[in-house]
Formats: structure tokens, sequence, C-alpha cells
């Protein structure tokens, strides 16, 4: 299933890559990491519940 999200993200909110389960990340300034592992380049994006 595929969506559009639009949000912010940032490094802040990332602790581990969401495709492996990898710990060490290398963080980059546009608010993205990349797994150390797997090689996966990702955002985090918070998003409020659904009504």
């Amino acid at each position: 299933m595929y969506g559009y999200i639009s949000g912010f993200s940032d490094t802040d909110d990332i602790h581990y890559c969401p495709y492996c389960g990898e710990g060490y990340l290398t963080c980059h300034a546009d608010g993205t990491a990349t797994c150390d592992e797997c090689g996966k380049r990702f955002g985090v994006i918070e998003c409020d519940e659904e009504d």
C-alpha cells in the first residue's frame, strides 16, 4: 500500500532502521538517515491519529 504523507523529518526521532532493525545509522542534515547495514535511506514523519 502506498500513500502520500507530508511533514517534517527530524533525525532526533530516528533510532533504528525500519527495514532491518539495525541501530547504527548515518544521519543527514535534511532529516533523513542511512542504515549502515542495509544501505536504505529513510526519514520518519510523525502523523496525527485519525479521527
